[in-house]
């Protein structure tokens, strides 16, 4: 029991390095440093990052269990736009610049279609089958909840027809890639040595939507509204707190046996999230790992 609650708590305290991918490229995080790596149009590699400090640093608060996971969930979403405004500029190569307003629009809409899909839907969809069939609460919850894993595996699936989606998940690999290897030699990694180890990663952004979707199940039954509209908003409004939930056990997937073992359709279900990448894919990870670690240039202050 000591020994689980060690491994608990050293989980807690350490930093790992994430990850996501770009527009032809890769943002790599480390505990002082968020780096972009992108493939711009001649060829070359462009590299840029940013001075960040660990929440719990800028405010004690932000270091707590299930606030952290919220946290970094919208920091995630912060990033995720500046960095893609960064990485489609590059990979354009200043042609035809995208605006600030049309990345913001862009992820707005994708956010909006995510819940339309995976909190609206399911939940509507469970409604009109518990007018027909009259399901308890339960069994109303566990429906719901495969309703939405469902959806969400044809969504991949879907999405996983496009050429430039397929790209990014190239990219998305080679981030794993790299992680992957700098976790495993903790020394300098090359595209070649990287190219070795598993596409596949436990702490992927893809096992942490799982979570969501599974640990929504338990969350909604607890909190669970009669009418449809109230049941609607409920979904919503419990969301910070299924994240900041399913970041806690994301983090024990690195330094738990049974983490690892929650952690296993997440891993599973990156065979649609993740490709084979290229060796010039790996080598912008590489380019974005050594920039994270501050092997390269100075970081400009967030």
């Amino acid at each position: 029991m000591k020994k689980s609650l060690a491994i608990i708590l050293r989980a807690s305290e350490e930093f790992f390095l994430g990850g996501q991918a770009v527009i032809e490229g890769i943002v790599i995080r480390s505990k002082s440093r968020i780096a972009l790596a992108v493939r711009k149009s001649d060829g070359s590699i462009g590299v840029r990052s940013w001075n960040v400090k660990p929440y719990r640093e800028i405010n004690p608060i932000l270091g707590f269990p299930i606030v952290r996971g919220v946290v970094a969930l919208c920091d995630a979403l912060v990033w995720g736009i500046k960095t893609l405004c960064y990485s489609a500029d590059e990979a354009l190569g200043g042609e035809e610049k995208l605006s600030l307003l049309e990345i913001v629009g862009s992820v707005a809409l994708a956010l909006g279609l995510a819940v339309g899909l995976f909190v609206v839907l399911p939940a509507f969809v469970a409604h009109l089958i518990e007018l027909r069939e009259g399901l308890g609460k339960i069994s109303l919850n566990i429906v719901e909840g495969f309703i939405r894993v469902l959806t969400f595996l044809l969504y991949l699936l879907f999405i996983g027809f496009f050429k430039e989606i397929r790209k990014i998940f190239s990219y998305h690999g080679a981030e794993h890639k790299v992680i992957n290897a700098y976790e495993d030699l903790r020394a300098s990694i090359t595209p070649d040595n990287a190219r070795c180890y598993s596409r596949f990663h436990y702490r992927c952004g893809t096992s942490f939507i799982l979570f969501i979707l599974v640990i929504s199940i338990i969350c909604f039954a607890i909190f669970e509204q009669q009418t449809l509209v109230k049941r609607f908003l409920v979904r919503i409004a419990l969301i910070p707190l299924i994240a900041g939930i399913s970041y806690e056990i994301l983090k024990l997937t690195s330094s738990s046996p049974i983490g690892r073992f929650l952690a296993k359709p997440g891993i599973w279900l990156q065979y649609l999230t993740t490709r084979e990448p290229t060796l010039d894919q790996i080598e912008v990870g590489v380019a974005a790992l050594k920039e994270a670690l501050g092997d390269v240039g100075e970081a400009e202050e967030a």
